[in-house]
């Protein structure tokens, strides 16, 4: 049985470094047996969270399908002022207990070195009780920077 890999851009900005290096690991991944997916946050233009008054609509329909569908997860954002996607945020605010003993992994696209947009990504997922591995990539304007200090 194939694991199935949910990747979730969150780059507003169409064709964005960080949308393109998530294309890049899906099709690795699919390419060594996994069954991928694409949440598009730009496209799928969720509702702004709010736990007490719960927007019910297609786009949150579709992203409860996939969420519930993934066994593993591939969250990528760009670095805006040293934060995750505000998409990002919010997609991760509509999820809890569906993220708990999921794996996780990170991609970030920054003009610097995108530690902070890691470790925010990282936390939300933990706090969910997801699991992380060590490694992560971070895209910046110097390149590819990997390994546990990216």
């Amino acid at each position: 049985m194939a694991i199935k890999i949910l990747g979730v851009s969150g780059s507003m900005r169409e064709n964005s470094n960080s949308a393109r290096a998530l294309g890049i690991m899906l099709e690795a991944a699919r390419v060594r047996g996994a069954e991928t997916r694409l949440l598009d946050l730009r496209e799928a233009d969720l509702p702004m969270f709010r736990p007490r008054n719960p927007v019910i609509s297609e786009s949150v329909f579709e992203a409860n399908e996939a969420v519930n569908w993934a066994d593993a997860f591939l969250l990528a954002s760009p670095d805006y002022h040293g934060s995750m996607s505000g998409a990002m945020k919010n997609f991760l605010d509509y999820y809890w207990t569906e993220f708990a003993g999921k794996v996780f992994g990170y991609v970030c696209a920054s003009h610097e070195k995108g530690l902070t947009v890691m470790d925010q990504m990282r936390t939300a997922v933990r706090q969910c009780y997801g699991w992380t591995p060590l490694s992560r990539r971070c895209l910046s304007s110097v390149g590819v920077i990997s390994g546990i200090g990216c």
